[in-house]
């Protein structure tokens, strides 16, 4: 945690602004504290003044002209929390390397790589359309203590609705690995819908006979608990 930016008194007397705990090395010391730039491994506060004026315009042409959107010098860039110097140009490849030094607790450093695997997301629509759009890999978090990644990607698609539910049907979200076939959006669509008229056999099942269709349900979850088993022993 940062020391703020909240004058207190000092010892020999009169009032200053704490010196922080950590500073940028080549940012040297300013005259004024509130001239350096934010430093540290977390996010960025929202209304700090490195994403803050990245908000863009309110005024009364935002409020009659663009309201409730963004004004139109608003920086998307704003959305991205990571520090100045965690940042990358476009996007992540997924078959980066990591390496933090003094990172883990207690010291250490700490290494590993992207798992350079792909994800991609389908829509079924409400009116039988099926798209698929590219989904990009943004952002990369970092759990030293777990040693665990947070890997995000997002995408964009045009819907004709700002109520997703009125719109889409159903959304398919597929996990590839880099060797993996490459199934084509037809392919997956055809899986889908099979998936999908399957689970309805088996509602309609279980309404008919629910004695039957506790056991359907226990005969699903030994099917899953084995091919997480496999998948395990595989090493994916």
């Amino acid at each position: 945690a940062g020391k703020g930016t909240t004058k207190v008194k000092a010892s020999k007397g009169g009032y200053g602004i704490p010196l922080p705990n950590i500073e940028a090395v080549d940012q040297g010391f300013a005259k004024s504290v509130l001239r350096r730039r934010t430093q540290g491994f977390g996010p960025l506060p929202k209304l700090g003044k490195e994403r803050g004026r990245k908000l863009g315009t309110y005024d009364k042409n935002w409020r009659t002209q663009r309201w409730p959107a963004f004004p139109e010098d608003f920086d998307w860039g704003y959305f991205n929390a990571a520090p100045l110097d965690m940042q990358v140009e476009g996007f992540l490849k997924n078959k980066e390397t990591l390496q933090l030094v003094n990172a883990l607790p207690g010291g250490g450093d700490y290494s590993t790589a992207l798992p350079g695997i792909r994800v991609r997301v389908f829509f079924e629509l409400k009116d039988g359309h099926w798209k698929e759009p590219k989904m990009n890999l943004d952002t990369v978090w970092v759990d030293t203590e777990k040693s665990k990644l947070v890997l995000v990607w997002r995408g964009l698609a045009e819907l004709r609705s700002d109520e997703p539910e009125e719109t889409v049907e159903n959304i398919l979200i597929a996990e590839e690995s880099g060797s993996q076939y490459k199934a084509d959006a037809t392919e997956y669509y055809q899986r889908f819908k099979e998936k999908i008229a399957l689970d309805e056999e088996i509602e309609e099942i279980k309404a008919e006979e629910p004695e039957l269709g506790v056991n359907i349900d226990k005969v699903m979850e030994s099917i899953d608990e084995q091919i997480l088993s496999a998948l395990e022993k595989s090493g994916m």
